[in-house]
């Protein structure tokens, strides 16, 4: 019954992130500034979270003051902030190689799909295609100008 639970949830997984990412995109098109506020909120409400369980934690199981339990906690979650920074630093490189290559790969499947379709068009609706790009350059020109 678990295994059959499991593979349920596997087969969901690529839908449920294909939704999250369509979520958060339409968040950020929409309203981008209102959509990265809540992200800080919702970051800084859970680092407040973590480092007042921690301060608990320390002030009541390990038996340090306040001050030094606050300080405790303040100066870790630096450290591990400087230690991500330095991650994301060191693959930086490998982030922008990996974007770079879906970027090439990814324009070269959309030039070769567009060629193959306007190869496949016949003349005369290639030639309707032209004239109303002419007329639009053209148009867009003229207004311009004016």
């Amino acid at each position: 019954m678990i295994g059959k639970i499991n593979k349920a949830l596997l087969c969901q997984r690529p839908l449920i992130k294909y939704l999250a990412t369509a979520c958060a995109l339409a968040g950020i098109l929409s309203y981008p500034l209102e959509f990265f506020h809540f992200l800080a909120v919702f970051a800084h409400g859970v680092y407040e979270s973590i480092a007042f369980v921690c301060e608990h934690w320390l002030t009541h199981v390990l038996h340090f003051s306040k001050f030094q339990a606050q300080l405790m906690v303040f100066y870790t979650s630096c450290l591990i902030a400087a230690g991500i920074i330095y991650r994301c630093i060191r693959r930086l490189p490998f982030w922008l190689r990996r974007i770079q290559r879906s970027y090439r790969t990814g324009r070269a499947e959309l030039q070769a799909q567009w060629q193959s379709r306007w190869e496949m068009l016949p003349a005369l609706r290639k030639i309707q295609l032209l004239l109303l790009q002419f007329a639009l350059v053209a148009g867009s020109l003229s207004y311009m100008l004016a």
